[in-house]
């Protein structure tokens, strides 16, 4: 089991958020902090390629970061 890592990057107006590695509950601050980075962006896109694992509570965290995104347009 490898620790959940984000990488966040910029092009014009889209945010990218690649996460690798681990997602659980656990992981929570590290997949907000990426959604605080992607904050000003007008559209995210998330890529899951590289993960190793989602539990349902990780599945979670996610969502309760989208969920206000998608609410806004974003």
């Amino acid at each position: 089991m490898s620790t959940l890592t984000a990488q966040v990057q910029h092009q014009g107006s889209i945010a990218t958020i690649r996460l690798a590695g681990y997602l659980s509950s656990e992981a929570a601050s590290v997949v907000e902090g990426a959604f605080q980075q992607a904050s000003t962006a007008g559209k995210v896109l998330l890529i899951f390629q590289e993960k190793d694992f989602i539990t349902s509570a990780g599945l979670a965290v996610v969502f309760d970061c989208v969920l206000p995104l998608q609410a806004q347009g974003r």
